[in-house]
């Protein structure tokens, strides 16, 4: 009869101790799901528009105490790869906070003759001016842009300006802020920089036609002055004098 009783005592007190851990389970899923993400602009981007970073639907719903400040930096990375760096911050119990830092705008876009996009040297629209900059950098296109074509906050999807921002990037690294760069058609890409008129194309290798325009351009830097065209299009580097 005792043994009897105490084998019931003894599932009882089981039940209530996995009733009690299976209540705290619940309490520490629900009580720190993941349901506020505060988006933070650093000065780099314009403030009146609205940063469209990409990869927060998978974080909502997530349990912040099973997530690091750094899972969800890296995360927050992956998706955005236009952005230099983000900061997160865990605000118990269930709101995160993403300080966003994108590329620092190289170039200015023209799409009409009173906007111009700014762009980093991703691609990534970072704001609009609306008249043409007196100085500094900018793209043009041999096609009109329509306003379709443009969403603040994201990585312009026509390649021929992905590269282009690229070119400006490289321009701005290497020491040249005043520069115009040309979208002729779907295969020419120029740029004037001094007396040399630089080509390059989509139709080629992206990173090996910017490797060779740092070179040309620590060249040209240098003093080189009698370079009249440096094609970069093809597998061997192409100068006319």
């Amino acid at each position: 009869m005792v043994a009897a009783w105490a084998t019931t005592s003894n599932l009882g007190l089981v039940f209530v101790m996995g009733l009690c851990i299976f209540l705290l389970l619940v309490f520490f899923h629900y009580f720190f799901t993941i349901s506020t993400i505060e988006v933070v602009q650093d000065n780099a981007i314009e403030q009146d528009m609205v940063y469209a970073l990409d990869g927060l639907d998978e974080l909502n719903g997530k349990n912040l105490l099973l997530h690091t400040s750094e899972s969800i930096r890296k995360h927050i990375i992956s998706f955005n790869p236009a952005l230099i760096d983000v900061e997160v911050e865990k605000h118990y119990p269930q709101t995160v906070r993403i300080l966003i830092k994108p590329n620092p705008p190289v170039a200015h876009l023209a799409v009409d003759n009173d906007t111009y996009v700014k762009l980093s040297a991703d691609g990534l629209m970072m704001g609009l001016a609306y008249e043409r900059p007196l100085y500094g950098g900018i793209i043009e296109h041999y096609q009109k842009l329509t306003h379709s074509d443009i969403v603040m906050g994201k990585t312009i999807g026509l390649s021929d300006v992905r590269l282009a921002a690229s070119m400006a990037g490289v321009l701005v690294d290497g020491g040249y802020d005043d520069f115009v760069i040309r979208i002729e058609d779907t295969h020419l890409i120029t740029t004037q920089i001094d007396k040399t008129l630089f080509k390059m194309s989509t139709d080629s290798n992206h990173l090996k036609q910017l490797d060779a325009l740092r070179h040309m351009l620590r060249i040209v830097s240098n003093g080189a002055t009698d370079m009249r065209i440096v094609d970069l299009r093809f597998e061997k580097i192409i100068i006319e004098k």
